[in-house]
This record gives structure tokens, C-alpha cells and sequence, in this order.
């Protein structure tokens, strides 16, 4: 009787021996490949974050164009200014020789001379007032010139600026959009990475547990 009980005793030791050493071989290899996927989770992970870091760099890049192409909108002076200062330098030339024409009628004694200044005077205001009306016609004929071909280049600069400008806008929308994605995908795997570890832990817990049952079984 106590042969037989030996000889069942023995045989479950056996059985627990194959099962355990069955379970701890699939338990190594289960966790061999546990620990291979947590080594290529965090590989893929580091890989997204060189991904990320790469786009917001670009996304800032983006972004410092926009602002400048923006600060550059509004460009040109008016390049008549010279041409309207000579005007006015040629109007107030005139209002000082009519002043001299005044005071020298008022202070003068002598008629005869008096007279012939003024006729030189009023000659002078002729030359210039012709002069003025010439050069008024050439200055308006120029402007008029130059305004059209500034307005032609203004306008392609301006559509030039723009098209950049949109341009500029989609690619921060996809970079936006990439940015965002890649977020959602590197959380995806954090979260991935998170549980790997813990069935990890558990898995050994539960070998733990089975080399506890089968020292304790030993014993018997």
C-alpha cells in the first residue's frame, strides 16, 4: 500500500516536473519575445520623437518665413518725391522774387530803374513759369510712366507674396496636421510599451508562483 502511494507520489512529481519544465521553457520564450517587441517598441518610439523633433523644427522654420514674407508686404516710397521737391523749390523761388520786385518798388527813388528791374524781373518769372510748365509736363508724363509700370511690378510682387504666403499656410497646416499625428501615434506606442512591462511582470509572478507550488510539492 505504501509502495503504491510512493509509486503515485512519484509519478505527480514527475508530471509537475515535465509540466513545470514545459511551462518554464514556453515561459522563456514568451517572454524572449515579450522583451524583443519592448526592445523594437522603444526603438519605433525614438524613431517617431527624431520624426517629431524634425517637422516642429521645419514647422518653426515655416512659421519665421510666413512672419517675414508678412513683414514685407508693404514695401516702396514714392519715388516722384525728388521730382515734386524741385517743384516747390521752383514755386517758393518765384514768391521770393516777387517779394524783391515789392520791396524794390517801395524803397527805390529812382522810377527809371525801378521800371527796368521789374521788366527784367517780370522776364525772369516768364523764363522760370515756362521752365516750370515744362518740367511740370515732363515730371507728369514721367510719373504717370513710372506709376503704371510700379503699379504692374507691385502687382506682381503682390501676387508672387501671396501664392508664397498660401503656400507657406498649407504646408504649416500639414505639418499641423503631421505633428498631430505623430502625437496620437507616439502615445499609441508609450501605452503599448506600458503594457508590455506589466505583462512582463506578471508573467513572472506567475512563475514565481509555480516554483513556490513545485518546491512545496518537492517537499512532500
Amino acid at each position: 500500500m505504501d509502495e503504491s502511494k510512493n509509486t503515485t507520489l512519484n509519478n505527480n512529481d514527475n508530471n509537475w516536473s515535465v509540466e513545470y519544465k514545459n511551462w518554464e521553457i514556453d515561459g522563456r520564450e514568451e517572454n524572449k519575445q515579450l522583451k524583443d517587441e519592448l526592445k523594437n517598441s522603444s526603438l519605433e518610439i525614438d524613431k517617431l520623437k527624431t520624426q517629431l523633433e524634425e517637422i516642429s523644427e521645419k514647422y518653426k522654420q515655416s512659421e519665421e518665413s510666413l512672419l517675414t514674407l508678412r513683414a514685407e508686404k508693404d514695401y516702396g516710397n514714392n519715388p516722384l518725391k525728388e521730382f515734386k521737391d524741385n517743384l516747390d523749390k521752383i514755386l517758393a523761388e518765384n514768391e521770393t522774387l516777387k517779394d524783391e520786385v515789392s520791396k524794390s518798388s517801395k524803397n527805390s527813388d529812382d522810377y527809371e530803374t525801378i521800371r527796368d528791374e521789374n521788366n527784367e524781373l517780370k522776364k525772369s518769372l516768364e523764363t522760370l513759369s515756362q521752365k516750370y510748365d515744362q518740367l511740370s509736363s515732363r515730371i507728369k508724363y514721367d510719373e504717370l510712366e513710372q506709376n503704371l509700370a510700379q503699379s504692374s511690378t507691385n502687382n506682381e510682387m503682390k501676387d508672387s507674396k501671396d501664392s508664397e504666403l498660401r503656400h507657406l499656410q498649407i504646408k504649416n497646416e500639414e505639418y499641423s496636421r503631421e505633428i498631430s499625428d505623430l502625437n496620437n501615434l507616439l502615445q499609441k506606442m508609450e501605452k503599448e510599451k506600458y503594457r508590455l512591462i506589466e505583462k512582463n511582470i506578471e508573467l513572472k509572478k506567475e512563475a514565481s508562483q509555480y516554483q513556490s507550488a513545485l518546491e512545496i510539492i518537492l517537499q512532500h
